[in-house]
C-alpha cells in the first residue's frame, strides 16, 4: 500500500512540474504566482496609503471639481475679453 502511495505522490509531483506542458486552463503554478502577484501589489498599496502616497479619490474629488469650475470660469472671462479685442481689431460686432 505505501508503494502506491509512494508512486502517487511522484506521480502528482511530475505532473505539477510539467505544467508549462499542459494547457493553460488550469495551471496551478500560473495561479499561485498570480495570487501572490495580487497578494503583493493589494500589501503595497496599503504600504503606500499607510505612508500617506496615497490620495483617496472620494477626498479628491471635491477638490478636483472646484479647480475646474475655477479654469472655466477663467476661460468663459477670457471669451468675452478676447470678442472684444477681435472686434476691435477687425472694426466689427458679432
Amino acid at each position: 500500500m505505501d508503494e502506491i502511495r509512494v508512486a502517487y505522490i511522484r506521480r502528482l509531483r511530475a505532473v505539477a512540474g510539467m505544467s508549462h506542458l499542459r494547457n493553460d486552463e488550469f495551471d496551478l503554478t500560473r495561479e499561485r504566482a498570480q495570487t501572490e502577484r495580487i497578494d503583493r501589489e493589494l500589501k503595497l498599496f496599503a504600504l503606500a496609503e499607510k505612508r500617506g502616497r496615497l490620495i483617496n479619490v472620494e477626498q479628491l474629488e471635491p477638490a478636483m471639481q472646484e479647480m475646474v469650475r475655477s479654469f472655466l470660469d477663467v476661460l468663459m472671462a477670457l471669451a468675452g475679453k478676447l470678442k472684444t479685442e477681435i472686434d476691435t481689431a477687425y472694426s466689427t460686432d458679432i
